[in-house]
């Protein structure tokens, strides 16, 4: 074998148990899960979507924030609970991100702004242009909050 083949299958060795030894260390169960999660959320079926936003609003984990409020622009309708039928994801996006945001900052829905913040008004259905507005303002509102802690708990006066 020449030398410059052994140095091409050393460096290929090496560069493969790099990238095993990094993918290990960076897939850890937990990620694995948030990925899974990440995913129903954007490309589910409509009960897979409502799941992850009902697991946020149990757990508020900080990873699914920007997802959940990207879900904001979806207006999949979401399956009926002998309920009137207008759930949508963007409904309960927006309405899961007043619940959290309501950890971080302490304000509730109506402090924040019922008609910046979620779709209160709009019976359940809100056209595109609605949606990107009260998109933009739970993106900005997350750019300010983003290194904040949980700072109100519920049972708080």
């Amino acid at each position: 074998m020449n030398k410059r083949v052994a140095i091409f299958i050393k460096t290929f060795i090496y560069c493969a148990l790099i990238i095993t030894l990094s993918s290990l260390l960076y897939f850890n169960e937990e990620t694995v899960e948030t990925l899974k999660l990440k995913y129903k959320l954007k490309y589910g079926k409509p009960s897979q979507k409502e799941d992850v936003l009902n697991l946020f609003m149990e757990k508020y984990p900080r990873t699914l924030v920007p997802d959940v409020i990207k879900a904001i622009l979806d207006d999949t309708p979401l399956p009926r609970h002998d309920d009137t039928g207008w759930g949508t994801v963007h409904h309960q996006a927006a309405t899961a991100m007043c619940n959290f945001a309501r950890l971080i900052d302490g304000k509730t829905q109506r402090e924040r702004g019922v008609d910046e913040y979620s779709f209160f008004n709009d019976g359940g259905r809100a056209n595109l242009e609605r949606r990107k507005e009260v998109y933009g303002n739970w993106k900005q509102w997350w750019k300010k909050y983003k290194k904040s802690r949980i700072t109100y708990r519920p049972n708080q006066q």
